[in-house]
């Protein structure tokens, strides 16, 4: 019995980490987005039915090579930005009223949507990658 606590409690520290996973490959793959190489995950959300969201914190420098490689544009309405993150993360949301904060890039398949939105001021990302609706019309109709 002693060995068995001892055993749980070693597997308990060893899988513990202050690491938060995301689907790092899921995203670049549908959106084409590579990541920078340092980057720290805030929070994630994945309801598995039809949206996944991550946010990032990002250093200033590496947020501006990475914004203008992937060519982020300025957003002229933020209505436009349909962003599900905005319902669901809970630590740190874009203020997308402060649209001279904001930089963003999106884009859409056959199956999917993604945006992206950046926040120089606070060195945040915000990633979010839409699941195909399996049972209505593709984001290209």
């Amino acid at each position: 019995m002693k060995n068995l606590v001892l055993l749980i409690l070693i597997l308990t520290l060893v899988s513990c980490n202050n690491e938060i996973y995301f689907e790092k490959a899921y995203y670049e793959k549908i959106s084409g987005i590579k990541f920078p190489e340092k980057y720290r995950v805030i929070e994630t959300y994945d309801n598995g039915e039809f949206v996944t969201t991550t946010s990032f914190k990002i250093d200033s420098a590496v947020l501006k090579r990475f914004s203008e490689k992937n060519r982020f544009d300025t957003v002229r309405d933020p209505f436009y930005l349909f962003f599900i993150g905005e319902k669901s993360l809970k630590k740190q949301k874009p203020d997308l009223k402060n649209k001279d904060e904001l930089l963003y890039i999106s884009g859409y398949s056959k199956t999917n949507t993604w945006l992206y939105i950046i926040d120089f001021k606070k060195e945040m990302l915000w990633a979010e990658i839409q699941y195909p609706d399996w049972g209505g019309t593709s984001p290209s109709e």
